[in-house]
């Protein structure tokens, strides 16, 4: 993996993201999926997973003044610009925690069709998103961490809700 710069501020974010998944997975699990066992398996592998990216990415940081940083995948917190492939249209989500307001930022829960499309995704990787309305396609254009559109109290409390762990 290349090395990659991060704000003081992003880093601490995603050492919290990390250390929360690693601490609270299992609770996570059962507060967000009932007791079928092949969701249970799915988001227990999305999470080893996400936790075995994140850690890398730490491996791979240096440090720098900038607030705004880009990263080599989308995670949680970051805002994602796609382009809709088949309007043209430009469209940017934050990808969220569950339990976090999304309207106020236009955000997609990690759990969401579209979180889950975009999460540990590359910029210029084409992702398709199953919706009830039916397939889309989209292009990632850009990520940026943390994304702007998230407030500070947003950015430092990201784990903070009881519902988390």
């Amino acid at each position: 993996m290349a090395q990659y710069y991060l704000s003081k501020q992003g880093l601490e974010m995603i050492l919290n993201q990390l250390t929360k998944f690693e601490e609270h997975k299992d609770k996570l699990i059962d507060n967000y999926v009932e007791e079928f066992l092949i969701q249970r398996i799915d988001l227990k592998s999305l999470f080893d997973t996400y936790i075995f990216h994140l850690d890398q990415l730490i491996q791979n940081m240096k440090v720098e003044a900038q607030p705004v940083s880009r990263l080599p995948f989308a995670i949680i917190g970051s805002e994602v610009e796609l382009l809709n492939l088949t309007s043209n249209a430009s469209e940017k989500f934050t990808i969220t925690v569950p339990y976090q307001n999304t309207l106020a930022h236009n955000g997609a829960s990690y759990l969401s069709p579209i979180g889950k499309a975009l999460l540990l995704k590359k910029v210029e990787e084409q992702v398709d998103v199953k919706t009830p309305g039916g397939l889309l396609s989209f292009e990632i254009r850009e990520i940026v961490f943390p994304s702007p559109s998230l407030s500070l109290a947003d950015q430092k409390n990201f784990f903070s809700n009881n519902n988390s762990a």
